[in-house]
């Protein structure tokens, strides 16, 4: 990771969020401790909370929120993480499959997200539970037309 890689990471994630000035202290961020900070974020062998929460506590990925980091995770393994963002309400809030206490507030509510998530993929006989992020981006891009 170099400080260009950030600074691509961070258009994505911009455009992604629609809202470029919350990366700005990453962006100021020495490369070691972002490096630090996805060595934690995609180190598969530790309890996603457990990464989760030395992320935000030692500070490793200043300004990256948990929408953010959930969707850094999908990008890295989509198989396993599905991002939470304002189309993926949509989508719940449409089909009325919202539950009480999921979404991307928290770490607790992004583990609520993704084991509803892994529930519901398992239900429907998707291949993944990245494959729920695909139904919501179908679904938002089939109303916003």
């Amino acid at each position: 990771m170099t400080k260009e890689n950030t600074r691509d990471v961070v258009r994505c994630l911009a455009q992604w969020t629609g809202h470029p000035g919350a990366y700005n202290k990453l962006l100021a961020t020495p490369i070691s401790t972002i490096r630090k900070g996805l060595s934690v974020l995609f180190e598969g062998s530790v309890p996603l909370d457990d990464r989760l929460h030395d992320i935000q506590e030692f500070k490793l990925l200043p300004g990256v929120r948990i929408p953010s980091i959930g969707l850094l995770l999908y990008w890295r393994t989509p198989s396993l993480y599905v991002p939470y963002n304002a189309r993926t309400e949509r989508f719940l809030k449409d089909f009325k499959l919202q539950r009480s206490g999921m979404g991307a507030a928290s770490i607790g509510c992004y583990r609520r997200w993704l084991d509803w998530a892994d529930d519901f993929a398992q239900s429907l006989a998707l291949p993944s539970v990245g494959h729920v992020d695909r139904l919501v981006e179908e679904y938002y891009e089939t109303v916003s037309r």
